[in-house]
């Protein structure tokens, strides 16, 4: 395969997975958008819940990693009558995963409430919010399995397909019930649950539509699918849960200037989400195509793919580097109306926009570490990276008594995480590919010998 097919392979995949890495997000910006527009105590109990989302998100997350490896190494290796037992064995673990988390929450409810701060008033709203959505959840869960299948097995656009559908359904059901129906809060889960069953639906229906769902293997546990599931479902989970610590950290440093610089950051912080989210999608996509080449044995078109696709994760944040340091200011100034959190939002991306571009290379580069067998290294490297981010910003914010503090050494921290990280990752990523194509080579041997 050629360097310019490969790219050319590589962006026409990543255009879909990056898409639906969007979407995904944009149907939590929704929800959260309609339900301040309905008032009352909405918001504010679907606030207090967002930390106990991200515990279903990094679960759901981990195990759809490892499905999506789990399926492109199948196919990569010739045996697509593999995935549905892979997709049933992933299944199975993430449904006892999910009623144990499930059962906990609900045990710990009085606890929880008291640790999130509810008020009083609201805690008995709050407590049937979560029994719904414990509930609700585990089908939304099924339907990302089956999206996750569909893009490591090379449809990636069918796996946006059932994303899509997901973000239709449920920011549309919270919006018709919540409004139309005068529901409130309790649109959320009801929406949520509907969404799920259409988008485990859709995605079954086009995973036997793709030929990969044959009924051989569904009630047989498959080794691999446990074996991805802890060596790369975990430390996805893990990285998941290390961002939600560090963002709080750093919502408590600028918490020390006042709520127009808490709400100021807040809106530079989801602007760079947005900016560097696709570079999840872009390693994710890269990941895929390489794990498919593992599977498949042919080690000098993984090689290839990694070092394409980092070119092209260059390229793409090399661009998006030089719009951002042209147009940043006029992007950010006016998406509030108060003077206070615009200006706090314009200084940080002032500061910290133009790094974007390699915080967004180096999140490509610990993705694709993640989803190619080397998490515990990603998760490792994020640790120390963070915790220096954490302890030297919060000092340099106190020596100059402004959040700029923060920013300075949020900009500066990117810019050596790409210089220090990239080489490290680059070279753990080569040996991963060589390591992984030995070991597929003597599984497909014993399989060989057993058969």
């Amino acid at each position: 395969m050629t360097e310019v097919r490969t790219v050319g392979r590589i962006g026409l995949f990543a255009a879909p997975m990056v898409a639906s890495t969007i979407l995904a997000l944009g149907a939590q910006f929704g929800v959260v958008g309609l339900l301040g527009a309905l008032g009352g105590p909405a918001l504010y109990v679907r606030s207090v819940y967002g930390p106990v989302s991200l515990l279903f998100l990094a679960l759901a997350a981990g195990l759809a990693v490892a499905q999506q490896v789990a399926a492109a190494r199948a196919l990569g290796g010739g045996t697509p009558h593999r995935v549905a037992g892979l997709l049933a064995s992933t299944a199975r673990i993430g449904l006892v995963c999910y009623a144990v988390l499930g059962v906990v929450l609900l045990a710990a409810m009085e606890p929880l409430a008291h640790l999130m701060t509810v008020v009083a008033a609201d805690r008995p709203l709050f407590y049937r919010f979560l029994v719904a959505m414990v509930l609700v959840l585990p089908i939304g869960f099924l339907g990302e399995l089956c999206a996750a299948t569909l893009r490591g097995a090379g449809f990636p656009t069918r796996g946006l397909l059932v994303t899509l559908v997901s973000f239709v359904m449920t920011v549309g059901g919270v919006a018709v019930l919540g409004f139309g129906a005068g529901l409130g809060i309790a649109a959320v889960p009801i929406a949520t649950g509907v969404s799920g069953l259409g988008e485990l639906a859709l995605g079954l229906w086009l995973l036997r539509r793709a030929g990969l769902l044959s009924g051989a293997g569904w009630r047989r546990s498959d080794r691999e699918a446990r074996q991805l599931t802890r060596g790369i479902g975990i430390p996805v989970a893990a990285s998941y849960l290390l961002l939600f610590v560090v963002d709080t950290v750093f919502l408590r440093i600028v918490a020390a200037h006042g709520q127009g610089a808490v709400a100021g950051f807040t809106l530079g912080y989801t602007l760079q989400s947005a900016v560097i989210l696709p570079a999840v999608g872009l390693g994710a996509a890269i990941a895929v195509l390489i794990n498919q080449a593992i599977g498949g044995g042919d080690i000098p078109l993984a090689r290839l793919v990694l070092r394409n696709g980092v070119i092209l994760v260059a390229v793409v944040y090399g661009v998006l580097t030089l719009a951002l340091m042209a147009f940043g200011r006029a992007a950010v100034e006016p998406l509030s109306d108060d003077p206070a959190t615009a200006h706090e939002a314009v200084r940080f991306m002032t500061v910290v926009g133009p790094a974007f571009g390699a915080t967004g290379l180096i999140l490509a580069l610990l993705t694709l570490l993640e989803q190619t067998g080397r998490g515990l290294v990603a998760v490792a490297l994020n640790i120390i990276y963070f915790a220096a981010l954490s302890v030297t910003g919060a000092w340099y914010a106190g020596v100059t008594h402004s959040t700029e503090g923060l920013y300075r050494v949020l900009a500066a921290g990117a810019v050596i995480g790409m210089i220090t990280g990239a080489p490290i990752a680059w070279v753990l990523l080569r040996r991963q590919i060589a390591e992984a194509g030995a070991a597929a080579r003597d599984r497909d041997d014993e399989e060989l010998m057993m058969s």
